[in-house]
């Protein structure tokens, strides 16, 4: 096993291939293996670990990356997260947090893209504009949408979100 220091990274075929330095202008392109369902392109001047399958020059892959990032996880936690494109400043995070909790952080838009989505909580609470549907950025509530006062009794939208009749 080697150290590598990333200097470029592109696509041949189906993998990413690692283009690094192990000492001054010792060049050595790497293949990066990841687990299934993960993609991450590493910035460059990222420290790696790499090896050679078979002690076969050709065959070089990276095991692990050290990115510079300070780590935050406590005990029993994962965070994942994303860089700028010089690895010196996180732009965005997905935190499970060791007491169940789970904490979604970005420097820009969060978009969700899905058919349906389900979501039961005990407290929802929304800050700063909220749209869901209307161009004027406020909420729209449907005629099929239930709601519940402030002693937990069902309410539901009689008309075009003017009016709320308890049910």
């Amino acid at each position: 096993m080697f150290k590598l220091t990333i200097l470029e990274t592109f696509i041949k075929n189906t993998f990413r291939v690692i283009k690094g330095e192990t000492y001054k202008d010792s060049i050595h392109h790497s293949k990066q293996y990841s687990s299934g369902g993960d993609d991450y392109n590493p910035p460059v001047n990222t420290e790696t670990i790499a090896t050679k399958i078979n002690n076969n020059e050709t065959e070089t892959v990276v095991l692990l990356y050290n990115d510079g990032t300070s780590r935050i996880a406590s005990s029993g936690e994962k965070r994942i997260y994303s860089t700028n494109e010089l690895g010196s400043e996180i732009k965005a995070s997905i935190h499970l947090k060791n007491d169940g909790s789970i904490e979604i952080n970005s420097t820009n838009t969060i978009i969700v893209n899905a058919t349906s989505i389900n979501a039961t909580a005990e407290n929802i609470t929304l800050n700063g504009n909220c749209n869901l549907g209307s161009d004027s950025g406020k909420a729209v509530l449907l005629e099929t949408t239930v709601i519940k006062d402030s002693l937990g009794v069902p309410c539901t939208i009689t008309g075009p979100a003017t009016k709320v009749k308890a049910v």
